[in-house]
């Protein structure tokens, strides 16, 4: 199935002016996307999306191919799940994608006809909110779906929060869509505990290094950590994980499938 998205990111601000504003009567619901891929992860860098959305009580499992047909279109094929599990079903023979996690968010959803559909998100994954609009439309309706979207800009226009509508059309597409920003704040929250560790261990090895030797080569910390002379064990011990915490920074640093 093809799918037509015109999406923009919005400021915390801009999210209420259009809920109190425009969404004030739609409907409510809650959904959890569950996001699939390689630790590379291969698949969100290669535009394709691994999904399972839980509605209610239902699982629905979805792999979505972005800028199918331009920007703003993709290609999806979904089907119904028992259960979000650890790993995406049916891939056969292909690279097994394991689960990285989870993003949540509330929908307030309007129907402007069968065919052209509002939705007002706002997101919460990895200790983030962010908020964004989005209008669902066929390929023969697109100069509605930028008119709706034209008359949204007006009304947070004419509530003082931008300067201009013009500029809020400029933003539409320009944004990372949600499984992007999901694995971007993966990849931010990895890399951060890589250099935690990294500041932890360097701490410890600038700690020991006072108790290295002795001017005749002897370690000052015989007594506790049992060394020999002239070599501290411990020491060695730490020197050789820091060694590794760094090698493997590195090497992500320089694999071109990197996060």
């Amino acid at each position: 199935m093809l799918e037509y998205e015109k999406k923009v990111i919005l400021t915390k601000e801009e999210y209420e002016c259009i809920l109190l504003n425009v969404m004030n009567e739609s409907k409510g619901t809650e959904q959890e996307n569950y996001y699939y891929d390689t630790d590379d992860p291969k698949m969100s860098r290669s535009n394709v999306t691994y999904r399972i959305r839980k509605k209610g009580n239902k699982y629905c499992a979805t792999v979505k191919k972005h800028n199918y047909d331009g920007k703003e279109c993709s290609l999806e094929s979904s089907h119904e799940v028992l259960e979000a599990g650890r790993y995406f079903p049916n891939r056969d023979g292909a690279e097994m994608l394991e689960l990285k996690g989870k993003l949540c968010t509330q929908r307030r959803e309007m129907c402007l006809s069968e065919e052209i559909k509002i939705f007002l998100d706002m997101n919460l994954y990895l200790d983030c909110v962010d908020y964004e609009l989005e209008i669902e439309y066929p390929k023969d309706k697109e100069q509605r779906a930028t008119e709706v979207l034209l008359e949204i800009a007006e009304i947070i226009a004419g509530n003082g929060l931008i300067k201009s509508s013009s500029g809020f059309i400029e933003r539409i597409g320009k944004g990372k869509r949600k499984s992007e920003r999901f694995f971007a704040r993966l990849s931010e929250i990895s890399d951060n505990k890589t250099t935690s560790a990294l500041d932890d261990k360097f701490k410890i090895c600038d700690d020991l290094e006072s108790d290295r030797e002795e001017d005749d080569g002897s370690c000052r910390s015989l007594k506790n950590c049992g060394c020999e002379k002239g070599v501290c064990y411990k020491l060695l011990a730490y020197e050789e994980e820091l060694k590794e915490i760094e090698n493997s920074s590195k090497n992500k640093g320089n694999n071109p499938n990197g996060g």
